[in-house]
């Protein structure tokens, strides 16, 4: 099901669309004009590949442009359109790319961007602003989303789109879609040239709840778009095993335990998952097609065979890995916390996508010292935003924090003796380093967090 972000975008960029194919459809029904070749080509590649037919009509073929279409259409008769209608759409010329990302981002399931959202709602308004009489399908579904936001949930999202041509995949769609990815472009970049490197394994390493999962989604989908990328499956599995909420930790009943159901997810993904020996039908797989394999959240099961199998990685396929611990001689990167501007962006972004009046109104001072309480940790942001929106007041949640570090530091430390440190990992090693490190983090975490 897809978040209230995603379908108020789609709601208003089907809106726009709506009223601009019925501006085309009135120039064409007064004054004869007919779309051009090359647009009617591809709308009709849009519509056989929707439909798996082709157009009976002019109007079927409208109705699979898109408003990069219609507004280069509109503009090219300029002199046949009223005064208010052409003035609109000149104004948001140079909104046009931007726009046009959005919404392939939209009819293509892609994350979203942080800015997605604001820029979509400016675009409708100023639209409404500019010219009322012929954007009245967008001005009523603003005034909807102004009286009730919720009136967008179940929304089927189903935009025209040309068809692309991507790997096989099985990614999930991201938490962070609700807001948009944000910061971070460095290591995002680090990360993808390092997949698209030689190196066969990579570990993205950071406490709970930093982000680790976010930026590898946010890694995965844009390699599904990157012309560099020559991989022919991105196969995620995840062996999250708990979830948290603003009043407890819930554990995951069906959660992946050790690497070796990690290994038949993979291969199940891939159309196998019959073998005896899930970890050489993965192998087969890995060695016939070039697949990117995301294994998350490894700090919470048993290795197994993982090692061995970083060993064996196949030629041209590559494992990309999140864990708080690293695994063996892989290429990792180390996530840092957020900046404050970006702790920022992030806080404000919820307060918005979900209403919370309390934060919305909040004064600048009184966001700063919040976002600074927060040291830039995106799980705390979230977990903060969803108790005041559950009626909590913010120096409630962040001074009863105890079930938040429970929740980051679990798994990580009991690691430790199951051989995660190599040579070093003796059971005397392990047990002093377990009680050391948690001890010494926690007390580090408590102050960063008071």
């Amino acid at each position: 099901m897809f978040n209230a972000t995603r379908l108020t975008c789609f709601a208003l960029i089907s809106s726009i669309e709506s009223d601009s194919r019925a501006a085309v459809l009135e120039l064409q029904a007064i004054h004869g004009v007919a779309l051009p070749e090359a647009m009617i080509t591809k709308v009709e590649a849009r519509l056989a590949h929707d439909r798996g037919s082709s157009a009976q009509s002019a109007a079927a073929l409208v109705d699979f442009l898109d408003f990069a279409d219609t507004q280069e259409f509109l503009l090219s008769h300029k002199a046949l359109l009223e005064v208010a209608l052409r003035d609109s759409l000149l104004a948001i010329a140079r909104l046009i790319g931007p726009f046009t990302r959005t919404r392939n981002r939209v009819a293509h399931t892609r994350p979203l961007e942080i800015e997605d959202l604001p820029s979509t709602v400016d675009i409708a308004k100023q639209l409404v602003r500019d010219a009322p009489e012929h954007w009245r399908t967008t001005q009523d579904m603003l005034a909807r989303i102004e009286a009730d936001l919720s009136s967008v949930l179940g929304l089927r999202v189903s935009l025209p789109a040309d068809p692309v041509n991507e790997p096989f995949h099985n990614l999930p769609t991201p938490e962070f879609d609700e807001t948009g990815f944000l910061g971070r472009s460095a290591v995002l970049r680090k990360i993808k040239r390092y997949v698209l490197g030689s190196w066969p394994a990579i570990s993205i390493l950071g406490d709970g709840g930093i982000g680790k999962t976010a930026i590898v989604l946010k890694v995965a989908y844009d390699l599904l778009d990157d012309p560099k990328t020559d991989f022919e499956a991105i196969v995620w599995v995840t062996a999250k095993s708990q979830m948290l909420t603003v009043t407890e930790i819930e554990r995951i009943s069906d959660a992946i335990q050790d690497s070796l159901g990690m290994f038949s997810e993979a291969a199940s993904q891939l159309g196998g998952g019959d073998a005896a020996d899930p970890t050489e039908e993965l192998f087969e797989y890995m060695a016939t097609f070039k697949v990117l394999l995301i294994l998350d959240n490894l700090e919470t099961v048993s290795y197994g065979r993982l090692r061995e199998f970083l060993r064996e990685i196949p030629n041209g396929s590559k494992v990309l890995m999140t864990s708080r611990i690293g695994v063996f001689k892989e290429n990792d990167v180390k996530l840092d916390p957020l900046s404050e501007e970006e702790s920022r962006s992030l806080l404000m972004a919820l307060a918005h996508g979900r209403n919370v009046k309390l934060l919305k109104e909040l004064d600048e001072e009184g966001r700063r010292k919040l976002v600074q309480k927060l040291k830039g940790h995106p799980l705390y942001i979230k977990w903060v935003v969803s108790g005041i929106q559950a009626g909590r007041r913010p120096s409630d949640m962040t001074a009863s924090s105890q079930m938040l570090l429970d929740f980051c530091m679990a798994n990580g430390y009991e690691q430790l003796g199951r051989g995660a440190w190599g040579a070093e990992s003796t059971p005397e090693y392990a047990s002093s380093s377990r009680y050391s490190l948690s001890r010494g983090t926690r007390v580090h975490q408590q102050r960063e967090c008071d």
